[in-house]
């Protein structure tokens, strides 16, 4: 699977959280708070511009559209023009949280996560998230309570037909991707949602380290530009009577968004009625927790760098035993390794994954249930198979053929090297972590025992030399 390119200022819960804070009233809060949201429909979406974002995305974005929707509400019978009202007040108050999170030093591109990342995104789509994770723990009660209202199709087309008209231009987007985006748009905050509700009943340790390791949200990093803390003050200062007119327009981010969006897409991309029961679905953790993983177990083998450490870090973070520090440890090895120990271990990692996926493409395929008749003709299951067979024994060789030649270097290097004593207890601490990763038991207490006299010997060693 394909993760898909964007990447938010503000995730969709912190924009509610923001809005919650700032104290802002409006009569209908669930239409208020989904708009909140609602101007990032499209990003990452199904109709792709070269921005990686969809056509209409500034659309959304600008304060214009919200002078159309305000416009299109005072033509509607109640309860639909209060609720199209309190809605643009939501869009409003996502652009007022976009005008700091957005700038150069605006928190979210602004806060390392990963100090070797190549640039901000990578640490972005991380920050995103889990900002988004404490903005629900602070706020669980009310999320948990709220039943958000989302823009319907006709609404948000009537809204853009009308600000197209004013603006002099024509904005072609057939109602069906429309469509599309906006519940793709509803997946992934509902996503979003779920995943927090899974780590805060789940790991509420692993909650409070990460609300600590973010603790700088609310100031920023950068002071003079700010963070949480100051796009709840704007909000406050202008929650009476704003106008968005003195605004500069705010130009998204090309970035990557998180592997949120990828489930998100695949519901979108079902029928309307098989994306609903779908969708339905999301409020059962476990249904969220096995599809996020799938996805997460084919990125942790992709060949685009930017995108590992992320897939790594929600691999450590969601199911595995370690403290939030040592997830994203573990995961910045996946940038580039730093020496030949942790490329070899890294090697390792992928042979084990790979075999993992091939014997459970073995078991599909020696228990092919005879109802799925059509495999017999394409052996599609077969040929998976032999693909991930073909990947597992080149990316074996690869680590044999690493492990050899680093071996033999050593020996020519330091002579009698395999006779130090502190050589051999790094070798012996080396192979134990590797017996671990092929068994399977990179989770266990046991794994990070041995993890860690691991690095200790390999420092002892290194000491020695």
């Amino acid at each position: 699977m394909i993760l898909t390119l964007q990447c938010y200022s503000w995730g969709p819960l912190t924009h509610m959280s923001i809005a919650m804070d700032a104290d802002i009233k409006v009569p209908e809060m669930n239409s208020f708070l989904a708009g909140t949201s609602e101007p990032d429909i499209g990003a990452g979406g199904l109709d792709i511009a070269s921005k990686g974002v969809s056509s209409n995305y500034d659309v959304y974005h600008d304060s214009d559209f919200i002078d159309a929707m305000i416009e299109v509400a005072q033509t509607k019978p109640e309860p639909e023009k209060t609720r199209l009202l309190s809605r643009a007040a939501g869009y409003k108050s996502h652009r007022l949280g976009d005008s700091i999170a957005h700038k150069k030093g605006g928190y979210p591109n602004a806060k390392v996560i990963f100090s070797k990342a190549e640039n901000y995104k990578t640490n972005h789509t991380c920050t995103e998230f889990f900002v988004d994770l404490i903005s629900y723990s602070k706020k669980q009660k009310q999320f948990d309570q709220m039943k958000l209202d989302f823009i319907d199709t006709d609404t948000l087309g009537e809204v853009t037909k009308l600000y197209a008209a004013k603006k002099g231009t024509s904005i072609t987007v057939s109602p069906e991707t429309i469509k599309k985006n906006i519940l793709k748009h509803q997946a992934t905050v509902m996503l979003d949602l779920a995943l927090c509700r899974y780590l805060v009943k789940n790991k509420p340790e692993m909650v409070k380290e990460i609300d600590q390791f973010f603790s700088d949200r609310k100031n920023g990093v950068d002071f003079e530009v700010g963070g949480i803390d100051k796009s709840i003050d704007v909000q406050k200062d202008n929650a009476k009577d704003i106008s968005f007119n003195t605004l500069n327009s705010v130009n998204p981010e090309n970035g990557i968004r998180n592997y949120i969006d990828d489930l998100a897409e695949k519901i979108a991309e079902k029928s309307l009625q098989d994306s609903a029961t779908l969708i339905l679905k999301l409020g059962n953790v476990d249904f969220v927790h096995e599809n996020v993983k799938k996805i997460l177990s084919a990125k942790i083998n992709s060949i685009n760098k930017s995108d590992r450490p992320i897939a790594n870090l929600f691999n450590n973070v969601f199911f595995t035993n370690m403290s939030f520090n040592e997830a994203v440890f573990e995961a910045q090895k996946f940038i580039e390794p730093e020496t030949d120990e942790l490329k070899a271990l890294e090697l390792n990692m992928e042979a084990v994954s790979l075999k993992n996926r091939m014997d459970a493409a073995q078991e599909e395929l020696n228990n092919r249930p005879f109802w799925k008749f059509w495999l017999y003709f394409t052996n599609s299951d077969r040929k998976k198979f032999e693909l991930l067979k073909k990947g597992y024994e080149a990316k074996l060789a690869e680590y044999n053929s690493f492990i050899s030649k680093k071996d033999q270097a050593a020996v020519r290097t330091e002579g009698r090297v395999t006779h130090n004593q502190e050589y051999q207890k790094y070798m012996s601490a080396h192979n134990v972590v590797k017996e671990l990763m092929n068994q399977g038991k990179t989770e266990t207490e046991e794994y990070k025992k041995a993890y860690q006299a691991f690095l200790e010997a390999k420092t002892n060693f290194e000491r020695k030399k």
